[in-house]
């Protein structure tokens, strides 16, 4: 029980850092394609 929920909160910290990534990235490339 304590397993799983273990993976689970590892499973949404993962999520949640993925998604702050791509968030940041894609700014990025929306912010180079406005600048050309």
């Amino acid at each position: 029980m304590s397993q799983s929920l273990r993976d689970q909160q590892s499973f949404s910290v993962k999520r949640t850092f993925a998604r702050h990534f791509w968030g940041r990235w894609l700014l990025h490339l929306v912010d180079f394609k406005e600048s050309r």
